[in-house]
């Protein structure tokens, strides 16, 4: 996927994720992998754990054990990958706004491309380290004030859950999407702003005349990072109030009696979560990554480009069933000659025909006595 991110000069943000992919769009390729893993990860969480809390896959939920050297010895650090998964789609999916709201301000202020490889492979390298790496390391952090392994929720599955509400948990953990919504939503209003003042050279990039970006992508692009923005802002305020109001606030001790009983794993039924004050942030958190999916679905789904692929696959799958109906129906001929022939004693002999000739006899006699025959 890397060779094709780069392999044009400019960002042809697309209306699909083929075009996104095409023309290196970071942000949109990467909202689109974050959205897929996040809904496959809830997939897998609530068919294994429907109407159940045991623990049927700890690899899913603990699958891999890394060891890191402190000065005290060998630290044991266990990386849940559902639980953690969830942890970096918080971050993740701001992040993917914040790198398309961050390209298009750019733009439009530099009005500039990168043109040379080296220009590329440094562009994308600032956005992967924005939409991978941030997610990467706030995952890392999530287990300074870490208590547990992880919870078992009844038909919800893995889910990073702390114990102790501490002001850590807040700072290394709560105010990631805060933060970031944050900054993309003041590039977004930076765009706003360039794009309401009359300039022609505005006016010219976001013309049909130029090939890399128009009023319709641009459009589409602004509007799927400001909803991300507002979905992501919005459900961190509420669980950060939340979190603060209903879940009783502990104060941080020290590393060591954090972790004290890291290997614990709490199983939590249906009738007990339900009746929590923040069940209602469960709820949210596990169908956050399908509003998302849908939304992108909504906006880039229905665009010329979108609707042409469309056509294109529907024309490809009525050729196929052409190509198959005929080939069946040439099959089951061939099969019905070879497995009922016709009998020898039916074959009619063949018709020789007769062909009738008369001799004419042209001698002397018979032509003299033809002459005096005549009155």
């Amino acid at each position: 996927m890397v060779c094709r991110l780069i392999s044009r000069p400019s960002l042809e943000a697309g209306c699909s994720s083929r075009s996104n992919c095409v023309a290196w769009n970071a942000g949109a390729c990467l909202y689109i992998l974050w959205t897929s893993l996040a809904c496959l990860n809830q997939f897998v969480n609530s068919v294994v754990w429907t109407g159940n809390v045991v623990n049927r896959a700890p690899v899913w939920c603990v699958i891999c054990r890394c060891f890191s050297t402190s000065l005290n010895g060998i630290m044991l650090i266990a990386f849940q990958i559902a639980a953690k998964f969830i942890i970096g789609t918080t971050s993740a999916l701001p992040a993917c706004s914040l790198c398309i709201n961050r390209r298009i301000y750019r733009m439009l202020s530099t009005n500039t491309f990168p043109i040379t490889r080296k220009e590329r492979i440094r562009v994308l390298t600032e956005e992967l380290a924005i939409g991978l790496g941030i997610p990467i390391v706030h995952m890392i952090l999530h287990y300074v004030p870490q208590d547990h392994a992880f919870d078992i929720l009844e038909d919800i599955g893995c889910y990073p859950l702390p114990y102790h509400n501490t002001w850590v948990t807040f700072v290394l953990y709560s105010t990631w999407p805060l933060a970031l919504g944050t900054i993309s939503a003041v590039y977004g209003i930076m765009n706003l702003v360039i794009i309401n003042k009359p300039s022609s050279r505005t006016r010219f990039f976001l013309s049909k005349d130029n090939k890399s970006m128009d009023w319709s992508r641009y459009w589409r692009l602004t509007l799927l990072a400001c909803l991300k923005i507002l979905a992501s802002v919005g459900i961190c305020v509420y669980l950060m109030y939340s979190s603060i109001n209903e879940i009783e606030m502990w104060p941080w001790i020290s590393w060591s009696n954090t972790h004290a009983e890291f290997s614990r794993i709490r199983q939590i039924p249906t009738s007990v979560w339900r009746s929590w004050p923040t069940a209602k942030c469960f709820e949210l958190s596990r169908w956050s990554p399908a509003l998302c999916a849908f939304i992108y679905l909504a906006i880039f789904g229905t665009c010329s480009e979108a609707r042409k692929t469309y056509r294109s696959v529907y024309g490809s799958v009525l050729l196929f069933k052409r190509r198959y109906h005929t080939r069946g129906e040439a099959t089951d001929a061939a099969q019905s000659v070879v497995e009922d022939p016709r009998p020898e004693s039916h074959l009619h002999p063949p018709r020789h025909s007769t062909v009738s000739s008369a001799v004419l006899d042209i001698t002397s006699e018979h032509v003299a006595a033809n002459i005096y025959a005549q009155p």
